[in-house]
């Protein structure tokens, strides 16, 4: 038990590697024990894939982050965590879809919005990018981030055909003036 408190001791004071030695030790030892909770195990668990994703250590962390979703799929801290890790990984596929959760957990989340977006704009999904940039604007219109989006809107927003129907005239017609 003690190297439970230990794991947790070291992680606040963001000693990491000692923390995660000290949660895998306690896993290893707690393995198969009856008088061991199966809460502390998720929560070494958890120590262990917020330390190793807190150190960008994405690819090491995924298997813990995955572990912690199979219990429970409504943590949108974790949600948020694999989202993050794959976008560092290059997998927008998979950070598509936690996104989607963490927006499905959370419909304020400005940031999920934003990346969504920009994940879908890669992709050519032009709807989808629109739709989640606009949200991300209507949540955060004075983020450092919004001139650029509306710099990325701009064309994908703009239809002079559309434009000029509405105001009457063709782009094509040459009146002289």
């Amino acid at each position: 038990g003690a190297r439970y408190y230990l794991g947790w001791g070291y992680r606040g004071k963001k000693n990491y590697a000692k923390g995660i030695e000290n949660f895998k030790k306690f896993m290893t030892l707690a393995n198969g024990r009856d008088d061991v909770q199966a809460d502390q195990l998720g929560h070494a668990n958890r120590g262990i894939a917020l330390m190793l994703y807190e150190q960008k250590k994405y690819a090491e962390a995924m298997p813990y982050l995955e572990k912690l979703l199979a219990s429970d799929r409504n943590d949108k801290q974790i949600q948020w965590s694999v989202a993050s890790a794959a976008m560092q990984l290059k997998n927008d596929a998979k950070a598509a879809k936690h996104l989607a959760e963490v927006i499905r957990l959370d419909p304020n989340m400005d940031a999920a919005y934003y990346y969504s977006g920009m994940i879908a704009l890669r992709a050519q999904d032009i709807p989808k990018a629109r739709t989640h940039l606009e949200k991300f604007l209507q949540l955060k219109p004075a983020d450092r981030r919004s001139g650029s989006v509306h710099g990325l809107l701009c064309p994908l927003t703009y239809n002079a055909d559309d434009h000029d129907a509405a105001n009457g005239s063709s782009r094509f017609d040459d009146d002289g003036a």
